[in-house]
Order: C-alpha cells, then sequence, then structure tokens
C-alpha cells in the first residue's frame, strides 16, 4: 500500500507513528509537511526516519481572518486559510493508492480536491469534539457536511471526537480510532535511566521540598492557568502545614500576568519553555500532573504524563478524559467552578504509596495509546478507505 500523508503541522510525538506506519507498508509511507512551521529538531526527526520519503515543503500562504491575539486560541475565534504551492502537484505526482490528511480545511482542502477530481481514497484524521465547537458559526458546519461525501474514512482520537462527527452526519461504521498518541516508549527509556539519585539532586537543585505539582502548556487563557491559581492560592493556605510546589513549563502572551498573580501565592515557580527532550527530568520529580485546559480537542501532556507514571488531573473540557482519566489514575473538575477545582485539589492529598499506585494505573491504560496502536489504527483506515472506494 502506497501512503501520502499530508499535514502542514506536528511535533515529535508523530515520528514514532510516521515510523511504524513506514514499516507496515513496506517503506511507503511518503510525508509531505511544511519546514516552516515545526520546530527544526522535529524536522530533523522526520528526515532521520523517513529518509526522502519525507517531503518538506515551505513559502505556504496564508490569510488570517480576525485578530488571534485579541480573542485568544480558542477555536473557531478566527479563520486561517492556507495554500501550499506545489503540494497538489507532488501529491498526483507520488499516485498514491490512499491520501491521509487532518481535518477538513488548510491542507485538507486539498487532499479532499485530489479525492474528488482524481478519485484517491481519502482518510481524514479528526480530533475535534463538540465543546472545541461550540462557537463554529452554521456555514462552516453546512460546509463540513457537504465534504463528509467525498471523505471515505473518519478516524477519530477519541469518543468525544467520534460523537462529534456523527452528529454533523458521517456514517459511524466508517469511524475509526486510536490515531492520537503519546511518545511513551521515549518517555519510559528516559525516565528509566533518570535513576532515583537523579531525581533527588535534580529536587535539590530546584529547592524543593515536599510534593510537586506540575503544569506544562502554553501561558494562554485557554489552558486555564489562571484558574489553576486561583484554586492554588486557597488550596494551600487551607494545607499550611503541607509542603506543596507547583511547577509551571512554557510560554505564552499571558506570561508576565499569571507571573504576578503567583507572586501573591507563593511556592508557585516558572520556568519557561524546556527543551522536549528535557522535559522528563521534570516528569521525574512531579507527584501529580495537571491540565486545567477550559477548551482541548486532546492535551498531549496527558499522556505524556500517564506515560510517565503520573496520576493526573484535568478537565470535563478536555477531550481526552473521557478516555484516559478514571477514579483509578487521576481527577477531572470543572475549573471554571471555583469550589469544584479546589474540592479537586484536595483529594490529591493522597499517600505517596496511593499516588504511585495511581501512576501504574496511568501507565498501564495509555499503554493503548502507543505508537504501535496508532500506526495499526491509521493503517487498517487505509484498508477501510480503499475498500469503501472500491464498493462506490
Amino acid at each position: 500500500m502506497r501512503i501520502v500523508w499530508a499535514h502542514n503541522w506536528f511535533l515529535d510525538y508523530r515520528v514514532p507513528v510516521f515510523e511504524e506506519l513506514n514499516r507496515l507498508t513496506n517503506n511507503n509511507l511518503f510525508l509531505l509537511y511544511n519546514k516552516d512551521s515545526i520546530p527544526e529538531r522535529v524536522s530533523n526527526k522526520v528526515r532521520e526516519s523517513l529518509g526522502d520519503n519525507a517531503v518538506p515543503f515551505c513559502n505556504e500562504k496564508m490569510l488570517v481572518l480576525g485578530n488571534p491575539l485579541k480573542t485568544g486560541d480558542y477555536a473557531n475565534k478566527y479563520i486561517e486559510l492556507k495554500y501550499q504551492p506545489g503540494l497538489y502537484s507532488k501529491i498526483l505526482k507520488l499516485k498514491p493508492d490512499v491520501l491521509i490528511g487532518e481535518g477538513f480545511f488548510r491542507w485538507g482542502l486539498t487532499n479532499l480536491t485530489a479525492r474528488i477530481l482524481h478519485g484517491i481514497p481519502y482518510v481524514m484524521l479528526y480530533e475535534r469534539t463538540a465543546h472545541t465547537e461550540r462557537n463554529v458559526i452554521k456555514s462552516v458546519v453546512f460546509a463540513r457536511q457537504m465534504m463528509l461525501r467525498w471523505i471515505d474514512v473518519i478516524c477519530c482520537n477519541g469518543v468525544q471526537s467520534d460523537e462529534y462527527i456523527q452528529s454533523i452526519g458521517f456514517d459511524p461504521s466508517r469511524i475509526t480510532h486510536r490515531h492520537m498518541v503519546a511518545d511513551i516508549h521515549r518517555l519510559a527509556n528516559m525516565l528509566y535511566s533518570f535513576s532515583n539519585e537523579d531525581r533527588l539532586a535534580f529536587k535539590n537543585e530546584l529547592g524543593l521540598k515536599g510534593r510537586v505539582y506540575l503544569y506544562t502548556g502554553q501561558l494562554v487563557p485557554r489552558k486555564g492557568l489562571r484558574e489553576l491559581l486561583e484554586a492554588w492560592d486557597i488550596f494551600t493556605h487551607k494545607n499550611q502545614n503541607q509542603d506543596l510546589n507547583l511547577l509551571v513549563l512554557g510560554e505564552g502572551l499571558n506570561r508576565r500576568e499569571y507571573e504576578e498573580q503567583a507572586k501573591k501565592i507563593g511556592n508557585v515557580r516558572f520556568f519557561g519553555n524546556v527543551d522536549y527532550d528535557q522535559i522528563y527530568r521534570f516528569l521525574g520529580i512531579a507527584d501529580v500532573s495537571i491540565m486545567p485546559t477550559l477548551e482541548d480537542n486532546w492535551s498531549l501532556v496527558v499522556p505524556e504524563a500517564m506515560a510517565a507514571g503520573l496520576p493526573v488531573l484535568t478537565t470535563i473540557y478536555n477531550g481526552c478524559h473521557t478516555d484516559l482519566i478514571t477514579p483509578k489514575n487521576g481527577w477531572v473538575c470543572d475549573p471554571l467552578n471555583l469550589t469544584d477545582f479546589v474540592h479537586t485539589l484536595q483529594l490529591t492529598l493522597v499517600a505517596q504509596k496511593k499516588l504511585r499506585e495511581m501512576g501504574q494505573n496511568s501507565r498501564s491504560l495509555v499503554a493503548y495509546h502507543s505508537p504501535e496502536v496508532a500506526a495499526q489504527a491509521i493503517y487498517d483506515s487505509c484498508k477501510l478507505a480503499i475498500n469503501h472506494k472500491t464498493l462506490r
């Protein structure tokens, strides 16, 4: 099977999936991507993994309608229209048996055009949920419904994405699952080499005592950090007899605002961006991972924390919570309900032995979201798409 996967943006977590899918297809996966939109380290990893089968593009054209700086990065608050010169002709030149794309718009439109005009079976990977799409305008929904007739298979990342796709009229018999993944093997290997002595030394280096809570993500309103800090203030005042530390990793337009908010609280430290290959050190000293998002399709930091053996606190607005979080490995709250948020933080004050047990449960649960599982799900989706196209 000859597969062309055309998508302009991804990060490190996708690379092991590309490798495994390439193995399943006997080196017949061709990845088309925009090298200007991803970090150089990711582009290098892809080239090392796929060689000439990784085809970089540049000089993407983009029109933005609306102002992301004013509206934040909430979904459907602004529109990005993207066009990649040379992409369509490259797809046709490669003569794929099946196309893979992600989402309805951006490069997905080019993939869809190839499907409509040349009959190439098309698999769309999809992540969005009803909550993410709560502000979508009717004309966009209508456009998506028109596109559905030309999409052979949609591979969703989880239950909530599946429910949304069905709600706009897609045949559930052509919906598959589990394309989203964390690079659990890489994390496991890094943490295996990060000994207890190394962890203690790193914790001492940072001057940390007691329990460590870890936030990793953008410092923007959508991620719920303001709500976390409000709840953290009350939580730590209630438990002044305990050493509680919140570490914040990441950058964003609102960093200064959050740092000012945190000054009044204490026990909150900001580390800025940490290299992807160094985050394991913070995961290794953390007791609990927190993702207080107000809107996310599938927070990758959740399965990454689970792969590191951490219990996770996340929110009802995180699309992955229905698939990944149970009482055995974490907690789910409404961050817009301050009382509920503080109460949920209070529930994390269980014995270290219990936290370790929950962390082990996290590892077991996330094993079903490995690169191998994701690649096989995508490969099976491609076979289903070819079969559906043949039947039509």
